[in-house]
C-alpha cells in the first residue's frame, strides 16, 4: 500500500489495475486473496474506491492510496499451526486482527 498526499491545488490520476474485480484464487482449499484498487480519501467529501478510472480530479489535502493485491492462500486455514501464524504476525505478513479473522480456532488458544 502506498499513500500520496496531494500538496498542489489540483492533480489528476488515472489507473488501470488488473485483478480489480476478481481476487486471486486460493490453491488446495486456500482462501482467496484480495483485489488491487485505488482509493481517494477526500479532505472534503466522500471516499472513492476504484480499480479503473480516467482523470480523477484530486485537490489539495486529498490522499491517494494505491493498494496491491495479496495472493490466495495455500491449504485450509484450519490446518495452519499457531506457531506459523505467530511468525506471520511477527514478520508483518498479517496483522493480529487478520489472524483472528482468518484463523479463529488457532487464535482462540493464543
Amino acid at each position: 500500500m502506498l499513500d500520496y498526499r496531494i500538496l498542489s491545488p489540483k492533480a489528476w490520476v488515472s489507473t488501470f489495475f488488473g485483478r480489480g474485480i476478481t481476487p486471486p484464487w486460493g490453491i488446495d482449499a486456500g482462501h482467496e486473496g484480495s483485489c488491487n484498487y485505488a482509493e481517494v480519501i477526500r479532505a472534503q467529501g466522500p471516499t472513492e474506491r476504484f480499480s479503473r478510472a480516467n482523470r480523477v480530479e484530486l485537490e489539495k489535502g486529498d490522499l491517494l492510496r494505491l493498494v496491491t493485491a495479496n495472493g490466495g492462500g495455500w491449504g485450509p486455514a484450519k490446518a495452519r499451526s499457531l506457531e506459523a501464524i505467530q511468525d506471520d504476525i511477527k514478520n508483518d505478513y498479517i496483522s493480529v486482527e487478520q489472524a483472528r479473522r482468518y484463523y479463529p480456532e488457532q487464535m482462540s488458544s493464543a
